[in-house]
């Protein structure tokens, strides 16, 4: 018996092989680039660490949106840590749950989404759960973003293959 067919969304999420390697800035290049072309695109940064609003403001302003900042972010993390770690120093856990209701609301509202990850795809979001199991819930191929550099080559070729490992 084959399993049901999944509609996969529309949209890519963005991710990296490290932090800091310029998520936002292609994250938020692509949704001007897609409003420009006349795409009702909306964006989502399902978890934030640190600054506030941060990545989830410049996503919001380059589409053009005026969805609820909660939709965008609705798992914000005061500590700059990877969110299971800010999460252990008191901030809430991270909630898959509520970033898939957030998720499903966005797409909802929108012809195609832009979601843009914290890290890279094996950041732990909860113990056990990670960006990439994030990814493959979402049911959306991934852009990976790496820094110009030594390593990179490294890098990136470690997070494909996990990517493809795990059905991204």
């Amino acid at each position: 018996m084959s399993s049901p067919s999944r509609q996969p969304a529309r949209g890519i999420f963005v991710t990296g092989t490290d932090t800091g390697v310029g998520k936002t800035v292609v994250a938020a290049g692509l949704a001007a680039a897609l409003k420009a072309r006349g795409v009702n695109v909306g964006v989502m940064k399902p978890v934030q660490t640190g600054d506030y609003p941060g990545d989830a403001a410049v996503l919001r302003l380059a589409a053009g949106v005026d969805d609820p900042l909660n939709l965008i972010l609705p798992c914000y993390l005061q500590a700059p840590l990877a969110p299971a770690v800010a999460a252990l120093l008191g901030d809430r856990p991270v909630s898959p749950a509520l970033i898939m209701e957030a998720f499903q609301e966005l797409c909802q509202r929108h012809e195609f989404m832009i979601v843009e990850g914290v890290g890279g795809l094996m950041v732990p979001l909860l113990d056990g759960y990670s960006v990439a199991d994030l990814i493959v819930a979402m049911g959306l191929p991934a852009l990976v973003v790496a820094r110009p550099g030594l390593g990179t080559i490294n890098h990136t070729l470690l997070t494909i293959k996990q990517a493809q490992s795990v059905g991204i």
